[in-house]
């Protein structure tokens, strides 16, 4: 009978806890405008809201961020905000469990509630600039622009995660180049005025260092950034990579018309890097380009777009050079393996109907060399793969080894297991499936597994109608 009343109330305090946290969250959110508010709801799915759990920091607790929503739905003092995270600030730039920065955190949620004194201890108390790539206050872009264009110049900026697009990656580039792949305008401005008034400071010491492609801060020949959960990386050489990883029109044009950028002076590592780029841009962008800038399309190399899955810039290259059909086929066909992950650009991830959309693709262009029964069968070999595949982490270690990061912190997390299961895989089956049925293709005994689960997906799907 105890046991069931401290379930009960258990129970309902777990519902006030859930109650008050909507109620805080929905306070915030209808007192922003439209473009912040966007922003923050976007913020907030990078943190998990309904679990609870403690940072240590030398013996003390500091409890996640529902206790600093409370503080400032209460009003609190910043002296008492302050006491919540002790001397060391905002964990100086400690990540928050699920790799949200704590200070960002903090600001958007300051912003939220009106704290401009919030909003100005966060940026000062931050170490990184992951999360603060979208704000749109003017005076708060300044301190931001000041505080990160000073690490880019002294070096002190190091191989870290970031989010870039929603989506979790990892990245050696310096915060000026993250700028530009945030899309951010007015960040960039800023930056822009920042690195001048401090190259004006010192002349000579900024024109000896800062020589690489109008990058303040700029070590090295080339940086680069990936997807957390796949080793591959892209690799950028300069601003115009940037411009065109960061996804945005409108970042692309300023780009091209405030920077110096000559594609016919590029080195071959330059145009590569480039045309990975731009086969692994999303769709708004890549339709953009096709559009307003056809020779950086042309930087894209076949094979760059097969791997990339990019099915609009693969329907250009048919258009546009049918009389290479039948080689862009069999490329196809010998590099497809749908357990290998879409070298996507990082925050334009393919969805599940890309592998469906290039099959469609060559099929809309029929080639004797390839007919309908070929094509049915590339598709079934393809469908009995494993959704799994061995890693030799020997050969992969003694590989990356040579990469300018270190091996320790790549294969920490995903290379604890002798294999890996390819994000997304079995989603792609399933739906390449239901095309390969949709064409006539016999489900054999190897992709009867395969089948029996996308009949019980239609089952449970055909149950929620009903409700």
């Amino acid at each position: 009978m105890e046991m069931k009343q401290k379930e009960q109330e258990i129970n309902k305090r777990k519902k006030r806890l859930l109650w008050k946290e909507k109620r805080m969250k929905e306070t915030v959110l209808n007192a922003m405008n439209p473009v912040e508010r966007e922003i923050f709801e976007k913020e907030l799915q990078k943190v998990h809201l309904k679990k609870s759990t403690a940072l240590n920091d030398i013996g003390k607790t500091v409890w996640d961020t529902k206790k600093i929503r409370e503080l400032l739905d209460q009003d609190a003092e910043l002296k008492e905000i302050k006491l919540l995270f002790g001397r060391k600030g905002l964990h100086q730039g400690w990540y928050y469990k699920n790799e949200t920065p704590l200070a960002s955190y903090v600001y958007w949620y300051g912003r939220g509630c009106g704290r401009e004194d919030v909003c100005r201890w966060a940026v000062e108390a931050s170490t990184t600039i992951d999360g603060l790539l979208q704000v749109q206050e003017s005076s708060h872009l300044e301190k931001i622009a000041k505080k990160f264009i000073s690490m880019d110049k002294y070096g002190v900026v190091a191989f870290r995660k970031m989010y870039l697009h929603e989506e979790l990656c990892w990245t050696d580039a310096p915060n000026y180049l993250l700028v530009v792949m945030s899309g951010n305008i007015p960040l960039l401005k800023m930056f822009e005025e920042k690195d001048r008034e401090m190259t004006e400071d010192n002349m000579e010491y900024w024109e000896y260092i800062c020589y690489m492609d109008q990058t303040p801060g700029a070590r090295k020949t080339y940086y680069s950034i990936r997807r957390e959960t796949i080793v591959g990386e892209f690799y950028i050489p300069n601003i115009l990579t940037a411009a065109i990883l960061s996804g945005s029109p409108e970042m692309l044009d300023y780009c091209i018309d405030h920077y110096d950028i000559d594609g016919a002076s590029l080195a071959y590592g330059e145009k590569e890097a480039l045309g990975q780029a731009v086969a692994g841009e999303g769709k708004e962008l890549t339709e953009y380009m096709l559009e307003h800038y056809t020779g950086l399309i042309e930087l894209a190399e076949p094979d760059q777009v097969m791997k990339a899955g990019n099915v609009p810039l693969l329907r250009y290259l048919l258009e546009t050079h049918f009389e290479h059909l039948n080689w862009y086929a069999t490329l196809f066909f010998n590099l497809r393996d749908i357990r290998t992950p879409y070298m996507s650009a990082p925050g334009f991830p393919r969805d599940v109907d890309t592998d469906v959309e290039m099959y469609r693709a060559f099929l809309e262009w029929e080639s004797p060399a390839f007919s309908m029964d070929f094509i049915i069968g590339q598709m079934r070999a393809e469908l009995a793969k494993p959704a799994e595949r061995e890693i030799d982490l020997k050969y992969y270690g003694e590989q990356e080894i040579q990469k300018p990061y270190h091996v320790n912190d790549l294969f920490a997390r995903k290379m604890t297991y002798e294999w890996i299961k390819v994000p997304d895989c079995m989603e792609r089956k399933v739906r390449l499936l239901e095309f390969y049925q949709e064409l006539g293709g016999e489900v054999t005994e190897e992709l009867e597994k395969l089948a029996d689960r996308v009949e019980n997906s239609r089952l449970i799907e055909g149950l929620f109608e009903n409700f």
